[in-house]
């Protein structure tokens, strides 16, 4: 047996499965994703289970194999997801495949080893509205969620436009510029930045037209900028164009730090995405401070908004932080009546 055709052929069957999404137009319907994993599950259950008594077969196949659709079809095909793919399909009957739960939630649950167990969870997903970030958090931690400690946003010596002087050489030559975070760097016009040592941190202002900068004395800057809301995704993502000073502007997409709302999908999903609509429209002008970015390359950020305040300074000092009054909304039912768990931590007694 050759294992490297029997790998191809596995590929193309996974191909044709995988493709039968984008040729029908469901490839973000959510049911038919999982639907088509578990049928890929089948196949590899199958496949390794042939292969199993066989001297081709080895601890490489499973990375032989991704590698051979990731040439075919792209992102989404690691021997990890592969994996969680077989083991999907056997845990679950494909009549017992929920549309409420993404493919995050599943992999989540197959962490779970004993079947009532996971079912339990199940359940307690589907009622509260567990987001599927917010669940692994909570399998972790033995079943709470640490996100729901209490969290804190120090106003206190906080400034806008500060970045960090860096060198970076491009074509051959070395140029100084700002890094401002959010894979920004760049160079204001005109902006003299020989006499600042890589790695200072600096504050970008504005003197008679002209962009200039001062040191800052702490060891990273804030990252807090202005920006203006472009879109809502969903309860606790939105898009945002990020001003970082010196006619520098991108648009980026910003999740909230410690807030874990319902998708889209599961109950409440749209609830908690139209509290927030309710709050930022297009254009609104916010205040955004950054701390990294998630894997899925969304800012993890806290987002100030007010409908009053007369410039920066006031929003940052008197504006109200989106991200606290979701999570005392998400507990406590503010304003609609019903209990959206905050990840699914607890709920308002």
């Amino acid at each position: 047996m050759n294992t490297n055709n029997t790998i191809e052929t596995l590929a193309d069957r996974i191909g044709g499965v995988y493709t039968k999404a984008l040729v029908a137009g469901e490839r973000e319907h959510n049911g038919y994703v999982l639907r088509s994993r578990w049928r890929i599950g089948r196949m590899l259950a199958s496949s390794r289970s042939n292969l199993q008594c066989s001297r081709e077969f080895g601890p490489r196949w499973w990375s032989r194999l991704s590698q051979a659709l990731g040439q075919r079809l792209g992102p989404g095909f690691g021997d990890t997801n592969l994996r969680a793919m077989r083991s999907f399909y056997l845990a679950y009957k494909e009549e017992e495949i929920r549309d409420i739960f993404s493919w995050r939630h599943y992999k989540a649950f197959l962490s779970i080893g004993d079947p009532e167990r996971r079912r339990s969870w199940e359940r307690r997903v589907a009622r509260e509205g567990i987001a599927a970030e917010a669940l692994e958090q909570m399998l972790r931690g033995g079943g709470e969620l640490a996100a729901n400690r209490p969290v804190t946003l120090s106003r206190q010596n906080l400034d806008y436009y500060e970045a960090t002087v860096r060198e970076k050489e491009f074509g051959g030559l070395k140029y100084r510029g700002l890094d401002a975070g959010f894979r920004r760097f760049f160079a204001p016009p005109g902006l003299d930045l020989s006499g600042f040592a890589p790695g200072t941190v600096v504050r970008l202002t504005v003197e008679s037209g002209a962009f200039c900068v001062e040191p800052v004395e702490r060891e990273q800057p804030s990252y807090l900028y202005l920006a203006r809301v472009q879109r809502v995704i969903d309860g606790d993502t939105l898009q945002a164009e990020m001003d970082f000073g010196g006619g520098s502007f991108q648009t980026v997409e910003l999740r909230l730090r410690k807030v874990y709302m319902p998708e889209l999908n599961m109950p409440r999903g749209h609830a908690a995405a139209e509290y927030v609509q309710e709050r930022l429209h297009a254009g609104d002008l916010i205040a955004v401070r950054s701390y990294q970015a998630d894997k899925y390359r969304r800012y993890v950020a806290d987002v100030i908004y007010s409908e009053e305040a007369k410039d920066r300074y006031e929003l940052l000092r008197n504006g109200r932080w989106l991200n606290e009054e979701l999570r005392r909304w998400a507990v406590n039912g503010i304003e609609t009546g019903s209990q959206l768990a905050i990840g699914g931590g607890r709920r308002a007694g």
